[in-house]
């Protein structure tokens, strides 16, 4: 799909002999720039080649400074991941990570966004601490999103505990342990 993109770019931007054309050129141009970027940011958050090349701990760092570009101020402080897990860990805790920040920037307006990931030994605890807008948790239970609840399957499939805080206008914290990170 990439490439086909980038051909449908390429053959547009050679025509030259039409002045009408122009103006429609560079609205299409754009917009074929735009597809084709968000055809990587999808392919890149399926699985991350960072993730696979160098592990959760790069692969966070690019995340969290893709949302830095767009004026979330995100901090991310790591622990004792050298010790990683498998991939197949790496890449739940990733997912996890990815939908409490998505979450903290599109549904709560977050400005700040602090993450913290520390391993001790074979346990993992995760914490996402916002600025945004928080929330009434018992009216958010009971519509509770796909988002939040994929996040609970997840750490309740890594034998993990969340825990959310959360306080209208103040913010949201979310913490999470996991208790079994098998080393590779």
């Amino acid at each position: 799909m990439g490439g086909l993109l980038a051909n449908i770019k390429l053959l547009i931007s050679k025509q030259h002999d039409q002045e009408e054309f122009s103006d429609f050129k560079g609205r299409i141009l754009h917009k074929l720039d735009d597809a084709v970027n968000e055809l990587r940011r999808i392919a890149r958050n399926m699985m991350p080649e960072t993730l696979l090349r160098y592990g959760l701990v790069i692969a966070l760092r690019d995340y969290c400074e893709d949302f830095k570009k767009s004026g979330v101020e995100i901090s991310l402080q790591t622990y004792g991941m050298e010790a990683a897990c498998e991939k197949s860990v790496q890449l739940m805790i990733y997912r996890i990570l990815q939908e409490l920040i998505s979450n903290a920037v599109k549904h709560a307006a977050a400005k700040t966004i602090l993450v913290q990931c520390i391993q001790n030994d074979k346990k993992i605890f995760i914490t996402v601490e916002d600025d945004g807008n928080g929330y009434d948790q018992q009216t958010a239970e009971r519509k509770s999103g796909l988002g939040l609840s994929t996040v609970k399957s997840r750490v309740a499939y890594l034998k993990g505990v969340m825990e959310i805080q959360t306080q209208l206008n103040i913010g949201t914290t979310i913490n999470i342990e996991l208790n079994d990170c098998k080393s590779n």
